[in-house]
């Protein structure tokens, strides 16, 4: 049965007053796994729809509740950053009715069209229900199954656009899980103001550019501006959960806490009354620029905000690009408009991003190919080195991975192969195998004047036992998206690959993970020159630091990707710098440099530039690499903000042919494919349609194993 009970109470209350989240008592520990839904579905709501300053800490703690391992001190956290920033009303239900426990005479604020989010924390006094809220003509809030006595927090909307009176409508309604449902309502006194439109023009040294614009109003709230593009999701939405392995089935998917400008710059938006601050972010060569607009009800502001380069690195022979986007939209169902990547690159600052077409099979789409406008090429190149190429991602997920085929002339088909991607098609075998692919793409010779060098193959995602059988057989030129522990196991076999980076589009923004290449000719910058820069090995990666590495004894010296070839008596000096935005959240934590799995050099430095140096010995062959984030990190740029890592500087010692500093990868790596070879065999993994396909894979696995058991005999110690 419904039922109704207005009360007419001049309600509303943002006194800081103590809340004891989903409990009368403070606690410790871990949550329940009904708590840690309630906790995922509040921060998933308020991710989706009302982004804060606190809202990477409140996506980020998405995963550890999705997995059941959160923590009330983890909850409070996020729910305490969250408060602070919204308007709390404090309520209480019994008996089937609701009524407010902290009534205040201050009326709550809201602007005419400009959404207002309210906290309504509700102590339920009754049986255990399911709560929801919404004001009149407003989306219901977030659902929350309060247990007898506790209080949780409902995250409530409402717009205004005609003048409501002194009063407003919020509905509270419970549900029983048996059918059973009921309804109160509190009448919430408001103060109706006025909007401050906000109109702007974004540069790069005096010329209108696109870029990232954040702006967060009095209310607290980062609000998106008006253009073309404002609603567009794939500009608008990310997903929480951007590798599928462990994630819910549907998506989960937060508004991004900024928005881009218009092609031109332009951007536009109505604020509440009050301080403004917005802020101007394009990529990792250039500061951020704050500006605070203090503006009155009805008000009108121009802003112009300009973001001059603190360092060209171009000027210094390094391009940045990203290696893995597929421009599509959010479901990589269905390619998203040329015109809003050509923006998104220039508002993200990279100049070279490779567009990637995959395969694949879903329910509501059995067969699709996206993006695939167009055929593999040079999309465009504006000889400034703003420069977009179509490739393709060879995927399987059936053990042998997936691929970045960069600088192709012609796709390789199948795209996709196997069961869990094929399925709802005739193609779901995982044949032919990764290695054909390779081939097939090293083999085409880009017939562009312009180029002329073959396809590139990075191994993408991580290390398994294919990758390691791929690189034994000599056909991976780059290991993209690889955290650098790996790398370090990868150098121990003394293998001369470097990292490669890329954001993986649409699952991470375009450009949030990148690789810089140094190229010969900065004042010719092209893909041909980024392509070759690749394959000399010449890379670093990051999300957000710059990162410069070089190695010298005597009178020679080396960067990334280079060689010296010295006497173990020599003495090396090494060097690593790096540079970063200069604004406290994105200042550089710790530079370190390592070299044979041993930290060499490492210092703090907690400011915009940081420089160490060491002498050491020669001693024996070994890699270099320098590496700059969070303490005790490997420095993973694609799951680590402000984290950058350097391809390796290889030092042969007295003539020695490899760098194999320790077996015991090597012997791991044998082991490996053996132990998979052995699964192909028995049966127990690969889908395989011809009898002739398992004998063939399992052979590919021993003759990988056999490489690496002819290092160990070779140049073990």
């Amino acid at each position: 049965m419904l039922r109704m009970l207005r009360r007419a109470l001049p309600l509303f209350s943002v006194a800081l007053v103590s809340l004891l989240v989903a409990s009368t008592a403070a606690r410790r520990g871990g949550l329940t796994p009904e708590e840690s839904a309630y906790y995922f579905d509040l921060f998933s709501y308020t991710a989706a729809v009302c982004p804060l300053e606190s809202w990477r800490q409140t996506k980020d703690s998405l995963a550890t509740l999705y997995r059941g391992d959160g923590t009330h001190e983890l909850a409070e956290d996020v729910y305490g950053a969250i408060r602070a920033d919204l308007p709390v009303l404090k309520a209480v239900w019994q008996n089937g009715s609701v009524i407010l426990s902290a009534p205040s005479q201050t009326p709550l604020q809201v602007t005419r069209t400009v959404e207002r989010f309210v906290l309504l924390e509700l102590s339920n006094q009754g049986p255990e229900l399911t709560f929801s809220a919404a004001f009149a003509g407003m989306p219901a809030s977030n659902l929350a199954t309060i247990p007898p006595g506790e209080t949780y927090a409902l995250l409530t909307r409402v717009t205004v656009k005609t003048d409501p009176g002194p009063s407003l409508v919020l509905t509270v309604r419970a549900q029983d899980g048996l059918g059973g449902a009921a309804q109160d309502a509190l009448t919430v006194s408001v103060a109706l103001t006025e909007p401050v439109t906000l109109t702007g023009v974004v540069r790069e040294s005096g010329q209108p550019f696109p870029g990232r614009v954040w702006i967060k109003g009095s209310d607290g709230v980062l609000r998106h501006g008006w253009a073309p593009h404002a609603r567009v999701p794939t500009l608008s939405l990310k997903n929480v959960f951007p590798v599928t392995a462990g994630a819910p089935h549907e998506r989960v998917d937060y508004k991004l806490p900024f928005f881009y400008s218009g092609p031109g710059g332009e951007l536009a938006l109505k604020v509440p009354p009050g301080k403004t601050e917005i802020r101007l972010e394009r990529g990792y060569e250039h500061e951020i620029v704050t500006e605070i607009v203090s503006a009155a009800a009805g008000d009108w502001r121009h802003i112009e905000l300009d973001s001059p380069r603190f360092i060209d690195m171009l000027a210094r022979g390094w391009i940045s690009g990203d290696t893995h986007v597929h421009w599509s939209i959010n479901d990589q169902t269905e390619d998203e408009a040329y015109d809003l990547l050509d923006l998104v690159q220039k508002a993200e600052d990279v100049r070279v991003v490779n567009n990637l077409t995959l395969r694949g099979s879903k329910p509501d789409h059995p067969d699709f190919t996206a993006p695939d406008d167009f055929a593999p090429g040079l999309l465009w190149d504006d000889g400034k080195g703003q420069i977009c190429y179509q490739a393709e991602e060879w995927r399987n997920n059936g053990g042998y991975g997936h691929l970045n085929l960069l600088n192709l002339s012609e796709l390789i088909p199948p795209i996709s192969t196997g069961p869990d991607l094929m399925y709802m098609l005739d193609e779901q075998y995982d044949w032919p195998m990764n290695s054909w692919a390779m081939e097939q793409a090293r083999n085409q010779i880009n017939p562009d004047p312009l180029n002329g060098l073959r396809g590139v193959v990075l191994s993408a995602h991580g290390l398994d036992g294919w990758f390691v059988a791929d690189l034994a057989m000599g056909l991976a030129d780059g290991l993209d998206q690889l955290n650098p522990k790996h790398y370090y196991r990868i150098l121990n076999c003394g293998f001369e690959v470097p990292l490669t980076m890329g954001a993986d589009h649409p699952s991470r923004l375009v450009g949030e993970a990148r690789t810089y290449v140094k190229i010969p000719d900065p004042s010719r910058p092209s893909y041909r020159q980024w392509i070759g820069g690749l394959l000399d090995k010449r890379t670093f990666v990051t999300s957000g630091p710059l990162l410069f590495l070089r190695a010298t004894a005597g009178n020679q010296g080396a960067g990334v990707g280079e060689s010296l070839r010295v006497s173990s008596a020599d003495v090396l000096h090494i060097e690593a710098e790096a540079f970063s935005r200069d604004a406290p959240q994105h200042h550089l934590q710790h530079l370190q440099i390592v070299s044979n799995d041993q930290i060499l050099a490492s210092a703090e430095i907690g400011s915009s530039h940081g420089l160490v140096t060491v002498d050491v010995p020669v001693g024996e062959s070994r890699w270099i690499v320098a590496r700059c984030g969070k303490a005790g990190s490997y420095c993973d740029a694609l799951i680590e903000p402000d984290a950058a890592h350097t391809s390796a500087i290889y030092v042969y010692a007295d003539g020695d042919a490899r760098i194999f500093p320790d077996p015991s990868d090597a012997e791991a790596f044998r082991d490996l494919c053996s132990s998979i070879a052995d699964d192909v065999r028995s049966g127990a993994i690969l889908a395989l349609e011809q009898p002739w396909q398992r004998p063939a894979a399992e052979a590919y696995l021993r003759a990988a194993a056999q490489v690496y058991e002819d290092l160990i005999q070779t140049y073990g110690r």
